[in-house]
């Protein structure tokens, strides 16, 4: 239990623009944050934008960006003004817009969070630091601290300061949050935390859903009828939906004449994907819907018999909180929640043709078996990733902070 005699407040650096996230139609996961009501008060905070923007989307949500842009051509489009104009702006955030925000917040108890190890984690302990508020940091991707674009500053990848930056951030916050055990051990294995500070809160997410209505399914061009394979994601390079397409087009939909693909979502390799499967000579077999609200991609995810789900966060837990079995690539954290052929089906990466095929074939031709396999994974999700579950976790986490 908390004592709710004392309203308290979450300010959370992330790297997300306000207008990505509309895009990206995830507006209501900023909701999220409020953790069943624990929170009375969230103020985002998103310290790389291109503009200074300081404005409310609701009575208890505050959204700030901090940017470089000075609305002068001959500043904004020279490159080399633009690290100084960025200071400028966050000596002014920290100074000014942070002391107007914490005097309205007198009464509250405020933690500072950060949902990025890099700049804005350094700029949220730099601002806990100043405000003596408490910091913790959340971890939500597994970095290959290897990689030269990890962070949104190229001058951290050409000094090679992305792995001390994420060690010095990691070292000075109370408690660092993974969000899944592989982060846990990607964590420790760089020792960049004291694992004592170490806490997984657990991803979790909606379960309910509405059903499509007939008018709806029929708008989207999707007929009951079929069997479809779903595949959800945004498509760029990290979500591999290219190498799934050579995965099914050259393997199970030459065999299997009855099955057909809808694709839902959108990015920069949409257009290359639509090529690869003409070339393939299968464009009649694929349904590419684009952009679909999250609530009617659960609706469209549940008229499939598979749901391909390449490289997924939450949209793993989503697919197995449905009713069509989870087929995923065996890398990253996808083992922790799938279980081949217990609760979904776990396929290398880079396999062959036949062997992807063959995992969806044995999905169609062993329904029974399926049934089972899909409650297990529904039963998995709804006794510890759904909503409910995650807040209880989290808001211990952050009582602990608030000691």
């Amino acid at each position: 239990m908390y004592d709710k005699s004392i309203q308290k407040t979450l300010i959370c650096f992330h790297t997300s623009k306000y207008e990505d996230i509309l895009e990206k139609g995830v507006k209501n996961k900023l909701y999220e944050f409020f953790e069943d009501n624990f929170f009375d008060n969230i103020i985002f905070v998103c310290p790389i934008a291109r503009e200074n923007k300081h404005f409310k989307i609701s009575k208890k949500i505050t959204i700030i960006e901090i940017g470089w842009k000075t609305g002068l051509a001959i500043i904004d489009n020279t490159k080399i003004l633009k690290y100084p104009f960025f200071v400028l702006s966050l000596i002014k955030f920290f100074l000014h817009t942070s002391k107007n925000l914490l005097k309205n917040l007198s009464n509250h108890e405020i933690i500072a969070r950060s949902t990025d190890p890099f700049i804005a984690g350094f700029i949220a302990l730099t601002f806990a630091r100043l405000n003596s508020l408490p910091f913790m940091l959340s971890i939500h991707s597994n970095y290959d601290l290897t990689s030269k674009k990890i962070s949104n500053f190229r001058i951290l990848e050409m000094l090679r300061l992305n792995k001390l930056l994420m060690k010095f951030v990691c070292n000075n916050a109370k408690i660092v949050m993974p969000i899944r055990k592989n982060l846990l051990e990607m964590l420790t294995k760089n020792n960049l935390v004291n694992e004592e500070k170490i806490i997984i809160g657990y991803h979790g997410i909606n379960i309910n859903y509405e059903k499509l209505s007939k008018l709806e399914t029929k708008k989207l061009g999707i007929i009951k009828s079929r069997q479809y394979i779903t595949i959800v994601a945004r498509l760029s390079p990290e979500n591999l939906i290219l190498e799934t397409i050579d995965d099914i087009c050259c393997g199970v939909l030459l065999e299997r004449k009855d099955l057909f693909v809808i694709i839902c979502g959108d990015g920069p390799q949409s257009e290359e994907i639509k090529y690869k499967v003409h070339k393939y000579g299968l464009i009649d077999r694929f349904l590419f819907l684009g952009f679909q609200s999250n609530e009617k991609v659960k609706s469209i995810r549940n008229l499939g018999i598979v749901s391909i789900v390449p490289m997924g966060g939450a949209s793993l837990i989503e697919a197995m909180a449905s009713n069509s079995l989870v087929i995923a690539y065996n890398i990253d954290w996808h083992n922790e929640l799938v279980l081949h052929k217990k609760n979904g089906m776990l396929v290398k990466k880079n396999t062959d043709c036949e062997t992807f095929s063959a995992a969806i074939i044995y999905i169609i031709n062993k329904p029974n078996k399926i049934k089972k396999m899909i409650k297990e994974a529904n039963h998995l999700i709804k006794n510890k990733y759904t909503l409910q579950h995650a807040s209880l976790n989290r808001i211990k986490i952050y009582n602990k902070v608030l000691k």
